[in-house]
C-alpha cells in the first residue's frame, strides 16, 4: 500500500467542488476524479471507483473553505487589515472579495502558505480516519 503525501493530498483537498468527486488509490498512490456533469473527462467508469483499491476524498462541503478564510483572517496582527478580511467576507462573493483584498494588502503569499497547511491538517485526519499511512515531505519550492 503507497502512503499519501500530504502536500498531494492538501492541493487535491483545494480542488475540491460540486462537479468532481475525488478519490485515492492505495495501490498506485495517485489522485482521480469522476466529474459528475462532462462524463467525456473521465478515464475511469464511476463503477470503477467502488472498487476497494479506491478511497473517496470528503465533498467540498467537508472542506468548508470558508472556514479556513476565516481562521486566517483571525490570526492577522494588524488591525486594519485584519478588519479589511473581516468585512470582505460579509454578503454574497466574499470568497472573490477576500481574495482580492489579499492582493491589496499584500498578504496573498501568507494566505497560500497558511491555506495550504490548513489543507494538510484536513488531509492528515482523512488519512488517519481512513487508516491510511501518509508521508510529510518538504513542497519542491520549500527545498530551495
Amino acid at each position: 500500500m503507497k502512503k499519501v503525501n500530504l502536500n498531494e493530498a492538501a492541493e487535491t483537498f483545494d480542488m475540491l467542488n460540486d462537479e468532481m468527486e475525488w478519490h485515492y488509490n492505495k495501490e498506485t498512490g495517485e489522485f482521480d476524479f469522476y466529474n459528475l456533469f462532462d462524463k467525456s473527462m473521465n478515464e475511469r467508469t464511476k463503477k470503477e471507483f467502488k472498487a476497494k483499491c479506491w478511497v473517496a476524498l470528503p465533498s467540498r462541503w467537508d472542506n468548508d473553505g470558508f472556514r479556513v478564510m476565516v481562521h486566517f483572517a483571525e490570526t492577522v496582527t494588524d488591525e486594519r487589515k485584519q478588519d479589511r478580511l473581516f468585512r470582505a467576507l460579509k454578503g454574497k462573493g466574499a470568497f472573490r472579495r477576500f481574495k482580492d483584498t489579499l492582493h491589496y494588502i499584500e498578504l496573498i503569499e501568507d494566505w497560500y502558505k497558511f491555506k495550504h497547511g490548513a489543507f494538510k491538517e484536513k488531509a492528515k485526519r482523512w488519512c488517519e480516519a481512513n487508516e491510511l499511512e501518509y508521508v510529510d515531505e518538504p513542497r519542491k519550492f520549500e527545498q530551495m
